[in-house]
């Protein structure tokens, strides 16, 4: 069955209110749709790697590589902040 553009958004904004990210970037990346792909990245919980990783490879795979590296720096950044808190409780206690 073939969707239009329109209907194809559609059921990737469908996707992802029903929690179903995953599926509703895949939609996007098939379409060529960067700007979703970046929006779904930045509004992603910043704690949810996978989605933000999955936008950002799309992005990559689309030559969209100033945008897949702004995700890429979220997880960068939010590791290490993982470990510095980390490392300061362990300083705290030790």
């Amino acid at each position: 069955m073939y969707l239009s553009a329109g209907e194809t958004a559609k059921a990737a904004e469908m996707y992802l209110s029903a929690g179903e990210t995953a599926r509703a970037a895949e939609i996007m990346a098939e379409n060529g749709w960067v700007e979703m792909l970046v929006d779904v990245g930045r509004k992603a919980d910043k704690a949810d790697h996978q989605t933000l990783s999955l936008c950002a490879q799309h992005l990559r795979q689309l030559k969209a590589r100033t945008y897949a590296i702004e995700l890429y720096r979220l997880i960068y950044f939010i590791k290490e902040d993982g470990c510095v808190a980390v490392r300061s409780r362990a300083l705290r206690r030790g």
